[in-house]
């Protein structure tokens, strides 16, 4: 497994179709109205088998609706420096410029939605690093002019950029 893969998994065909079994389900048991209706949904993914799941609406259990807690657990582990005080993996950086940004600025669209964010002590010591500087290896190796790169530096940008 090479480093890309083992820090970036991609979704596999089984996670999707258990994440849409999972949609499914909450939407009918979110679902109200005072008659059980049935409905069916077939869910298709690349690759894979076919799932049919039929669902069975019912009364909501409680007539006033109920509570649902969206908790996101935002986590790193601890990426080792190099001797030059440069973190080997750029993962937390990215993360924090692009997923962990986005779902912040989602939530912010809809004031009455209640949400808990929670931050691991390592991963936010390491955002206050990189806010003090700290870089990564990928974000060194991008400040080097292109004719200045090494032969070493253009088999790591290209194994890893391309």
């Amino acid at each position: 497994m090479n480093e890309r893969t083992a820090h970036s998994p991609q979704p596999t065909a089984r996670r999707a179709a258990a994440f849409s079994l999972a949609l499914v389900l909450l939407a009918a048991a979110c679902t109200s109205g005072a008659d059980e209706t049935t409905s069916s949904t077939t869910i298709v993914v690349e690759n894979s088998s076919t799932t049919t799941t039929t669902v069975t609406s019912r009364p909501p259990l409680d007539e006033d609706g109920f509570y649902l807690a969206l908790m996101w657990h935002q986590h790193q582990p601890l990426y080792p420096k190099d001797e030059n005080g440069v973190v080997t993996r750029p993962w937390v950086r990215l993360h924090a410029a692009k997923d962990y940004w986005d779902m912040a600025e989602l939530v912010s669209h809809y004031p009455d939605l209640r949400v808990t964010f929670n931050l691991t002590p390592v991963l936010l010591l390491q955002l206050e690093e990189i806010m003090n500087g700290t870089r990564d290896s990928y974000w060194v190796h991008t400040e080097t002019p292109a004719d200045d790169l090494t032969i070493d530096e253009k088999e790591f940008l290209n194994e890893r950029f391309f």
